[in-house]
């Protein structure tokens, strides 16, 4: 009977194989049981792989295998392999869906832990597959170190559906992507939600100017006005997941002029809104600076017509972790232009102008955003398409009006507001195109006050809350305005 070959490795330094070391080794494969020890580095070069070829190998614990192959992709082949906390570092193509592999012909027993690196930049689909183990009898459990990034999705392990004996690379659910990709991606939703919060409302913005008509303050002016609020339940495929807080200023200064059925007030604005968006595994910080121009007719019959232009500049950028715990950051810039109408008229319950009141009111407004390639810095692009927003409210108020020096307003209001338009694109590396849309329905519910006092002197505070079945939305809005 034949006597088997053991070469036991019990060196606690790395050791490398190469094919000068074991050149002379010449023995039957079959006869060969590599026996290596704790703590070793055992790096497999393509000479090793052919020195391994067929041999029965066992691994001691925690043992750490790292493929090499500067011709290419490498195949380690093994008879029977035997294991425990064992650590393989793999290389993989998976756009390409080529890279290192495992092949046992017989057994495998044990515990792996597979290592393979993320590579941002890959214009990977999401839909590959990678068969990285095949084997005969598979009695091993493997694992991922952690879930692979490769392009803008998550790639995880399991048995393959033709032989649960192999193990192949997949991403979940047809492409779950990661949180760079839903970070970026979530540039969009930032954009549109901040100039959605920014379009306010006649009553949000300049106060009541006609509860100061009650003491016949039809002056110039000058205002200022803090909001702030939080964002939440934005649904989509990637753009998902999200929600954001926020606060704003905004001031402006205006002329009144007066006409024979009414008075006009014209003026110019300017503001400030900070964002600060939270994504699975991060974070993120916007800014989006706005100037424009409002006029607004105000009838002696209660009838109102408010216009406004604005222009923006948006600045977004975001902090993530990747799933091997490195912090991945992008940011991304856009402009855009906004234009809206608001038209309503008061009803009095009462002919001298007080007590209770009715209010519908309608506006349509018209916003476009430009787009913007995202640039992360772990090599992910992802290219955001501009959009075109038509948003319509229909809505209405039942107020209440004190008479007095110092007249004080109250207000209910609700509304349906509608999204017709907000189709908008992405691509992850320059791939395929993927659609989004913000197109949907949301009720706006809100209570408000506005005093006059000393007949120059305006504060006023708004509280809504919109829920909808894209987004919901509490804000409070706080401003004051000096008549001169």
């Amino acid at each position: 009977m034949r006597k088997k070959t053991i070469y036991t490795i019990l060196s606690l330094s790395p050791l490398i194989f190469n094919g000068s070391t074991f050149a002379q080794i010449t023995n039957n494969p079959d006869d060969i049981f590599w026996s290596i020890g704790i703590g070793i580095n055992l790096e497999l070069y393509t000479s090793i792989g052919n020195l391994l070829e067929d041999s029965n190998v066992t691994f001691n614990d925690n043992t750490y295998i790292n493929f090499h192959n500067d011709n290419g992709f490498f195949t380690g082949s093994f008879n029977n392999l035997k294991g425990n906390n064992v650590d393989i570092y793999l290389n993989t193509d998976i756009q390409g869906e080529r890279g290192d592999r495992i092949l046992i012909k017989e057994n495998v027993f044990g515990s792996y832990k597979i290592h393979i690196s993320n590579k941002g930049s890959s214009a990977t689909t999401g839909r590959e597959r990678l068969t990285i183990v095949e084997a005969t009898n598979n009695q091993a459990t493997w694992t991922l170190f952690n879930k692979v990034e490769v392009g803008a999705y998550e790639y995880s392990i399991r048995p393959t559906q033709e032989n649960a004996n192999n193990i192949e690379l997949y991403s979940p659910n047809g492409g779950q992507t990661t949180t760079t990709a839903e970070a970026a991606t979530s540039f969009l939703n930032i954009a549109y939600l901040t100039t959605y919060i920014e379009n306010q409302t006649l009553l949000q913005r300049l106060g009541d100017l006609r509860n100061s008509e009650v003491v016949g303050v039809k002056n110039d002016g000058l205002w200022i006005k803090g909001f702030g609020g939080k964002l939440s339940s934005f649904s989509g495929n990637t753009v998902k997941g999200f929600d954001m807080t926020y606060t704003g200023t905004q001031l402006g200064i205006d002329k009144n002029i007066e006409s024979d059925y009414g008075r006009f007030v014209v003026g110019v604005m300017a503001g400030l809104t900070r964002t600060n968006p939270n994504y699975r595994e991060g974070n993120g910080t916007g800014k989006n600076y706005t100037a424009g121009l409002y006029a607004t007719y105000l009838d002696d019959n209660g009838i109102y017509v408010d216009n406004v232009i604005k222009y923006n500049s948006m600045h977004n950028q975001f902090s993530v972790k990747d799933t091997a715990g490195s912090a991945v950051k992008g940011t991304g810039k856009t402009q855009g232009i906004m234009l809206s109408t608001e038209i309503g008229k008061r009803f009095w319950l009462n002919e001298h102008k007080q007590g209770f009141y009715l209010e519908p009111q309608t506006q349509l407004s018209y916003g476009y955003q430009n787009g913007d390639t995202v640039q992360a810095n772990n090599g992910l692009k992802v290219g955001l398409s501009h959009y075109n927003s038509t948003l319509v409210r229909v809505s209405g108020i039942v107020g209440y009006q004190v008479q007095g020096e110092n007249p004080v307003n109250v207000y209910l209001k609700t509304g349906l507001m509608r999204e017709m338009s907000g189709t908008a694109s992405y691509r992850f590396n320059h791939g395929e195109k993927k659609g989004h849309s913000f197109r949907s329905n949301w009720f706006d519910n809100g209570i408000g006050a506005s005093v006059t006092i000393n007949k120059q002197h305006n504060i006023y505070a708004e509280a809504d809350y919109s829920t909808g079945n894209q987004f919901d939305n509490a804000m409070l809005n706080l401003g004051y305005r000096y008549s001169f």
